[in-house]
């Protein structure tokens, strides 16, 4: 069983936020060209979606592999520019790519937003204190590690009544690299990815809490399997 975001909702989502701001040809970062059978392949794919739903250009020429890394959204960015390809928008696989992407922006004198809007993928901590702060699909981590937990002490039971495939609900979280005015109120629900204004960073201890849960939980089903039976 497996616990995944939905990335089909989500990048429709963001296309659809940069349509809205008047985008019509849209960049995208994409993760690895060896992972196209996970996260990599199904955003992009995606993106290819969305741009077919919105009647936009999809121009081959606008996407480049960033390897979900800072450096390697500094090199897909430059690859784009260097094609001469016109874009005025990009969304990125995922933040990594998209800090890398708009530094490159940055030295060739092309300004976020104004020049380039730019969305993420992810929402890390730090995207939220960039310059400008970084607008971004947040993945709700503690909640995927729940889920998944939850899946595998469904298997240690022996309960086969669980989908195989379990989405869970992302927010498209608007900050100013999209164009956004900060205090934005829009909201909108597309393909179950909901978008939302900027909402305050999560607390730093998550992945502690969610690692003691994790843990207290297998020890209460490990107990429960040990105990001898009554008669």
């Amino acid at each position: 069983r497996t616990v995944a975001a939905d990335n089909a909702g989500d990048i429709h989502a963001a296309v659809q936020h940069l349509v809205e701001h008047g985008h019509r040809r849209i960049a995208f970062i994409a993760g690895s060209p060896d992972d196209m059978d996970g996260d990599t392949g199904a955003r992009l794919r995606a993106f290819q979606a969305a741009l077919l739903s919105f009647g936009l250009p999809a121009d081959v020429r606008l996407i480049a592999y960033g390897r979900h890394i800072y450096a390697g959204g500094q090199v897909a960015m430059q690859q784009v520019l260097e094609t001469g390809a016109s874009f005025t928008a990009l969304l990125a696989s995922n933040d990594e790519s998209a800090l890398g992407a708009m530094q490159t922006l940055r030295t060739a004198g092309r300004r976020t937003p104004e020049d380039v809007a730019v969305i993420g993928f992810d929402d890390r901590l730090e995207s939220a204190v960039q310059t400008p702060p970084l607008t971004s699909v947040h993945l709700p981590l503690f909640q995927v590690g729940v889920e998944a937990v939850e899946r595998l002490l469904a298997q240690i039971r022996g309960d086969t009544s669980l989908p195989d495939l379990f989405e869970v609900r992302t927010r498209l979280v608007l900050r100013a690299s999209c164009g956004c005015v900060p205090g934005a109120t829009k909201r909108a629900t597309v393909h179950d990815a909901t978008v939302h204004d900027a909402m305050p960073i999560a607390a730093p201890d998550a992945q502690e809490t969610l690692a003691q849960a994790m843990s207290t939980r297998l020890r209460a089903t490990s107990r429960l399997s040990s105990s001898p039976a009554r008669r």
